[in-house]
This record gives C-alpha cells, sequence and structure tokens, in this order.
C-alpha cells in the first residue's frame, strides 16, 4: 500500500503546521485524554468566517480558538483526539501545510508525504459549555490582567477541604483614589494583595473566585498577547476573550473570608533593602539544602542584616547584607522566615524591599516601593 491511508474524497480543512500547534496549545489540559467521558478527551472542529474554530470543553472549563485556514466546500464539524493530533503536528515542520479530511469514522491528516488517520467521535456528542447571564463585561490591558494574577500565582492554596481558597478573589473595592479592581489569594501562610483602577463595567460586579486551573491557562494565553482582554462575569461564571481566543470558567462557589483581617493594621518597624542583594544572598542560602522551604533567619541591626540558613546534617550559610544597601534604625530584632516563600514574592519586586514589622511573630509586610499597587503580607517562622 502507498504512503497515503486512503484518498482524501472528502472536503477538508488546509492551514500550516505552525497555525494549528498555535491553536492547539490552549486546549491541552481541557481536552485531557485520561477522561473518562471519551468525547471530552477531543477538540470539535467547525468551520466559521475567520477559518477553522476549536473548542474544548471539561464541564468546567472550555476554550476556542480559530486557526487561519481555508475550506473545502461542504466539510463538516468533526472531532479529533487532542493528545494524539499534539504529538503528531510537534514531529512535523513548523512551515509545511496540512489538511484534515473528516468522515463519519476517522479524520484523515495529509502532510506533504505523510499520511496519518485518527478514529473519531460523533460530533453531535460534544456537550454544549452554557455561558448565558453574563451581567458585568469590561476590558483590561492584558499587561494590567498579568500584574493582578501573577504576583499571587504561588500561593493559591491547594488544600481540598478549604476549597474557596483554590483561586484568586477578584472584586471591587472603594479606596480614597477611587474605586479598584483587586485581586488576592492566601495559603494561609502568605497572602498578596493586586489591584488597578476599576475600569468602566465593573460597577456592582459580585466579588468572583477564578479556580487555580483556569488561571493558569489564563497566564499561557498572556504571554503570547497583546491588547486588550475582554472580561464577562456574572457570580457562576466568568469569560475571557483575547483576540479570537476565548477561555471560559465556571467559578468556585463559596464565601472568601475577610482578609483584611490578616493584614497588619499598623507595622511600625520599617526596613529598606535592596532586592537585587537580598535574593541573592536568600539563594545562596537555600543552594545548601535539598528542601525548598529552608527557614531563612533575619538578624536585624541598624542598617544591616546577618542572614543565615541551617540544614541538619548538611551545613549552615551566613552573609551580611549592609554597606549602604540596608537602610533600618529600629530596635535589633531576630525573625525567621520560609525560604521558598520568600523568593517566589521577591520575584515580583524589582526596585526594592520595604519590609514594614512589629515583632517575630506577628505578620510581615513586604512591598516594592516602585509598585504601590502590589502588597505582600507574609507569616513569620520560629527560627532558633
Amino acid at each position: 500500500m502507498s504512503a497515503a491511508l486512503k484518498p482524501a474524497l472528502v472536503p477538508g480543512i488546509h492551514t500550516t503546521v505552525r497555525d494549528l500547534r498555535a491553536a492547539l496549545e490552549p486546549h491541552i489540559g481541557i481536552a485531557e485524554w485520561k477522561s473518562t467521558i471519551p468525547i471530552l478527551s477531543h477538540v470539535l472542529v467547525t468551520v466559521g468566517d475567520g477559518g477553522a474554530i476549536l473548542t474544548s470543553n471539561d464541564l468546567e472549563q472550555s476554550a476556542t480558538t480559530v486557526t487561519a485556514a481555508s475550506a473545502d466546500g461542504g466539510v463538516a464539524t468533526f472531532c479529533f483526539p487532542l493528545k494524539r493530533m499534539v504529538d503528531l503536528v510537534r514531529q512535523l515542520p513548523p512551515d509545511a501545510e496540512i489538511s484534515l479530511h473528516p468522515d463519519a469514522e476517522e479524520v484523515l491528516i495529509l502532510c506533504g508525504n505523510m499520511t496519518a488517520a485518527f478514529d473519531t467521535i460523533e460530533a453531535t456528542d460534544f456537550p454544549d459549555f452554557k455561558m448565558e447571564g453574563l451581567t458585568h463585561h469590561f476590558r483590561l490591558p492584558a499587561s494590567a490582567l498579568s500584574g493582578l494574577i501573577e504576583p499571587a500565582m504561588h500561593t493559591i492554596s491547594t488544600e481540598e477541604t478549604r476549597y474557596y481558597l483554590n483561586g484568586i478573589f477578584l472584586h471591587v473595592v472603594a479606596t480614597e483614589t477611587g474605586p479598584m479592581l483587586r485581586a488576592v489569594a492566601t495559603d494561609g501562610h502568605r497572602l498578596p494583595r493586586t489591584e488597578t483602577e476599576a475600569p468602566a463595567g465593573t460597577e456592582g460586579m459580585p466579588g468572583v473566585i477564578v479556580p487555580r486551573q483556569t488561571l493558569g491557562r489564563l497566564r499561557r494565553l498572556l504571554k503570547r498577547f497583546r491588547g486588550d482582554v475582554e472580561i464577562s462575569l456574572s457570580d457562576l461564571r466568568i469569560a475571557f476573550r483575547l483576540g479570537s481566543s476565548v477561555l471560559n470558567s465556571k467559578l468556585i462557589d463559596g464565601t472568601y473570608p475577610d482578609y483584611a483581617k490578616a493584614i497588619p493594621a499598623a507595622n511600625p518597624l520599617t526596613m529598606h533593602v535592596d532586592c537585587a542583594s537580598l535574593v541573592a544572598a536568600i539563594g545562596r542560602i537555600a543552594a545548601i539544602s535539598r528542601v525548598n522551604n529552608t527557614p531563612v533567619r533575619f538578624n536585624v541591626m541598624k542598617d544591616a542584616i546577618d542572614l543565615s540558613g541551617v540544614v541538619p546534617n548538611i551545613g549552615r550559610v551566613c552573609e551580611t547584607v549592609a554597606d549602604g544597601l540596608v537602610s533600618y534604625g529600629g530596635p535589633e530584632m531576630t525573625i525567621g522566615f520560609n525560604g521558598r516563600y520568600l523568593r517566589e514574592m521577591l520575584q515580583q519586586m524589582r526596585t526594592g524591599v520595604e519590609i514594614s514589622m512589629l515583632d517575630p511573630a506577628a505578620p510581615t509586610i513586604f512591598r516594592d516601593p516602585g509598585k504601590p499597587s502590589e502588597m505582600f503580607v507574609l507569616m513569620p517562622v520560629r527560627v532558633s
């Protein structure tokens, strides 16, 4: 038999491998190949005016992307298994032409001298992800949306018993400078709070908890998108439109706790530290440990910090940050923090670090003076 499994007698869609790869990427993780419902491991393909429209759905989230494609007349709506298609196109030259030809039993894929065929499932079995009743609609620049969610991603709880912490709490608050759109997340040990000016359309918006999995996929889309993101939501669902790509999701049904109680009203002891020097010193302390959460001990004194970390049966590292890199005039204090939490937080800072303390047991506030819209609360840990 020749390389072709069978001639392409049915109409198909034609695009490039590069464009098909880009359109498939947002669906990874939604169309799960291990799904106990076979149709949910597939992507639905329909032909629209702008090209081929790809849709995935895991009953909790749905994604839609469009790839530039030409279509033969009479192309039927069809499904293909996402994982197999992704694995295949990753092995093909990105600039090559590729065409997909569906019939009732399989999808034939042609690319150069390669011919492949995947079994398919009836497209009418594909579930509809209903998004009716969205009550609020607004736009945010992609950079502003990324700035809202990025600092909080590491702090989203994975604790199933407190499921309402398994996402970012997005809500509007009144401030002295006007209404702000605020994002908060916490795992009980740390709490970032970020905000941006509330855009038109957020008036009366309900506070919503956006799930961690949805935010992870949104992050990947934001890395490749420049422009305004259209956001539509109700108290049950949320939709993000980034150009021709749409990410829909159910929201977490729960009440977010009163996070304001975890933020100190007044921490009078303030220290300023050069960010790069602090990050480098903490990195050297972490280098001796096989685990990421080695406690870092801060011995705070006038215009200096002695940093140290001890790992039993391995060793210790001590380093002083001073010489104009620290500004502090309060009483001497010893306080400790989880090393991994420190590093993840400091990665969000650029211009410097402002640390506001009360005592070794009280929550400590970290800020970047160059980012007044961001604040991080970190609980200390005991150090000997």
